[in-house]
């Protein structure tokens, strides 16, 4: 089998977002076909919030030359190659989307589920609802009190991204959703040392799951002393800049309590190191990201395959990014997910639905 041609369709589903760091925001989502002279094809998504998802699609298409031809079974070779020559002119995520299709069609070609493949580890994993940021804490309150309703036992916030009324949302959902949900946050990298330690203990005595990425990344000091005074576990970073080398130091140096990766953005093999790095320090590594369903399928198919992961990040409203799909993954009434059990990553496209919204076809 030989890989033949990569295109990317932009697709406008007539939505608009909120998340603190992007601010309101239409949604675009990209979808990669990667083709093969075979006839399967491999597919992953994208978004890239604030900004047009062609950006992308053309750092992807730049990297079409290195890989026509090439076998996509041939994965390891082909991230190594592509990572290695392009890395400084070329963002992790274009090789990232490549690496996640090629999988894509691994599993597909072999009839069988991705996490299967990449050694099963479970079938079923908790889920976490992952926030927008709505307007103000009485929104916040409203959200998660119909997340509960739902079904859902965990639930991260993306707050405002200001300690004092953050420390105040986080004091009311806690005490809206009581102490049985387990509740997360990510301030996204926007506190200083003084208000990420602040706002750190509060969510220290609110007994919070973890405290995602206080701090920029960058502050590798601000992080080794964060770790030292809080209880709460501290998680990070959601970095597409960090290198394994880099993580690899932020754990010897007691920086990280637990790390995080994204398998459509860094790459199914890129992540399946980093998750062996974190084991090696006895961390957990959780596969994260909040974006359209293949997406998350990456990630969930990457969770479902490694023992120091446990939870699935799922953007709400339930459904939100799950646009042309003839699957989808969906919250079970006990606050799981399955896995999708068709081959590659196990959704399957609405290409009819997908031709009704492109606004572009990158190729």
């Amino acid at each position: 089998m030989k890989i033949t041609d990569i295109k990317v369709h932009v697709i406008e589903p007539g939505l608009e977002y909120n998340l603190t760091l992007h601010g309101r925001h239409k949604v675009q989502i990209g979808i990669v076909r990667v083709f093969t002279d075979e006839g399967i094809e491999g597919n992953i998504d994208f978004t890239t919030p604030g900004f047009p998802c062609r950006l992308l699609a053309q750092q992807i298409l730049g990297l079409k030359s290195r890989i026509i031809g090439e076998d996509p079974f041939y994965t390891e070779g082909i991230w190594n190659r592509l990572y290695r020559t392009t890395r400084f002119l070329m963002p992790i995520y274009a090789m990232g989307c490549i690496d996640a299709a090629l999988w894509d069609i691994v599993g597909k070609s072999l009839s069988t589920p991705l996490y299967r493949l990449l050694g099963g580890s479970k079938d079923r994993v908790r889920a976490y609802a992952s926030t927008r940021t709505p307007p103000d804490i009485d929104s916040f309150q409203k959200l998660a009190e119909s997340l509960v309703e739902h079904g859902f036992t965990a639930i991260k916030l993306h707050p405002f991204g200001e300690a004092d009324r953050d420390i105040e949302l986080c004091r009311a959902i806690r005490q809206t959703v009581g102490d049985s949900i387990d509740l997360m946050i990510d301030p996204l990298g926007l506190y200083s040392r003084e208000e990420a330690l602040r706002a750190g203990q509060v969510v220290d005595d609110l007994n919070f799951y973890w405290y995602e990425e206080p701090l920029p990344e960058s502050d590798v000091q601000g992080y080794i002393e964060l770790c030292r005074q809080l209880d709460v576990p501290v998680i990070g970073v959601d970095s597409l800049n960090l290198s394994l080398g880099n993580y690899a130091d932020y754990l010897a140096r007691g920086a990280l309590d637990m790390v995080q990766t994204d398998a459509a953005r860094q790459g199914i093999t890129w992540s399946r190191k980093l998750a062996a790095i974190a084991e090696g320090f006895g961390r957990r590594c959780q596969g994260h990201a909040s974006g359209p369903p293949l997406h998350q399928a990456a990630n969930l198919h990457l969770v479902a395959s490694l023992s120091n992961s446990d939870f699935f990040e799922m953007p709400v409203p339930e459904g939100l990014l799950d646009v042309a799909m003839k699957d989808t993954i969906a919250l079970e009434a006990d606050g799981y997910v399955s896995l999708p059990q068709k081959p590659g990553l196990g959704l399957e496209i609405d290409w009819e639905k997908v031709a009704e919204v492109t606004v572009d076809v990158v190729e």
